[in-house]
């Protein structure tokens, strides 16, 4: 099952991605790769006519903890 804002991308039809928008213009995310919150932010972008990605977004999610081990 689609999350809804992936529903929301999938139903939008843009012809181009407008690439020369000044990354000052619009502010990166910290949102997670393939959230709903990510999701969103790319929804508001599209609506504003801005490039879905700024080039500091956050790319990576972050690398598990290590387990704790338990001293003798």
């Amino acid at each position: 099952m689609l999350s809804p804002g992936l529903v929301t991308l999938k139903r939008l039809t843009w012809t181009d991605d407008p690439r020369d928008a000044d990354t000052l213009s619009f502010q990166p995310t910290e949102a997670m790769p393939g959230t709903e919150e990510k999701l969103q932010v790319l929804i508001k972008r599209l609506d504003a006519g801005l490039p879905l990605w700024h080039p500091s977004d956050r790319r990576q999610v972050p690398e598990p903890a290590e387990p704790q081990r338990e001293s003798a």
